[in-house]
């Protein structure tokens, strides 16, 4: 799976880069994950919460229901289990969404990421 982070200050431009970027018929993005300001490893990794308190801190974010919406909380257990800290959860996560999607690449732009 090919990946493309679109980073830029605002109205630098992004947006239309990444509307440029899904031109292209295999390629995916969801909207604005805010995964960094929004997730928190500490009780992500965490060996004392079940899956299911996981799955629900993600969901209690503004932004992070729409990952919530592609996994349950078995699968989220296991796509933390399959990586080493946040930002390969986070990788994982995108992938796992450009492979449901059939997509040969998927394009992220959030902001502060």
């Amino acid at each position: 799976m090919k990946r493309i982070l679109v980073a830029g200050t605002a109205r630098s431009g992004t947006t239309l880069l990444r509307d440029i970027l899904l031109g292209h018929p295999k390629g995916v993005a969801m909207p604005e994950t805010h995964f960094f300001n929004e997730s928190d490893e500490d009780i992500l990794f965490s060996d004392k919460m079940t899956a299911e308190e996981k799955w629900n801190h993600l969901k209690s974010g503004n932004h992070l229901k729409v990952l919530t919406d592609l996994v349950d909380p078995d699968g989220l257990e296991k796509l933390i289990h399959d990586s080493d800290d946040m930002i390969d959860l986070f990788l994982n996560f995108m992938d796992y969404y450009g492979a449901e999607q059939q997509a040969d690449f998927w394009v992220e732009k959030t902001p502060p990421h």
